[in-house]
């Protein structure tokens, strides 16, 4: 199944269920903020590349400090957990 939560009330979020599952357990799976407040629970076989867009999540500020016009700019502490994403963003930009 791949799941995804929705906000329902306040900050509480409900899992639902979505129709298209993947084709390997063992691949990564990444949790992506959404528009509308939605977090979405996704298997990397499921990820598609699309143009840079800001959008409104109350989520964002957890995770990130601005929106640069491709890209979030990552928190200290998402840099301090991710330390290799900064060199990672430079290097997809590039392409």
């Amino acid at each position: 199944m791949c799941p995804y939560l929705r906000k329902s009330n306040g900050y509480h979020y409900h899992i639902c269920g979505c129709h298209r599952f993947s084709t390997n357990a063992d691949q990564p799976h990444y949790l992506l903020l959404t528009e509308n407040n939605s977090i979405c629970y996704v298997p990397q076989d499921q990820l598609l590349i699309r143009p840079p867009k800001k959008i409104n999540n109350i989520e964002i500020g957890r995770y990130f400090t601005r929106f640069e016009g491709t890209y979030y700019v990552p928190n200290k502490s998402l840099r301090e957990h991710y330390p290799n994403d900064t060199a990672a963003i430079a290097k997809i930009l590039a392409k």
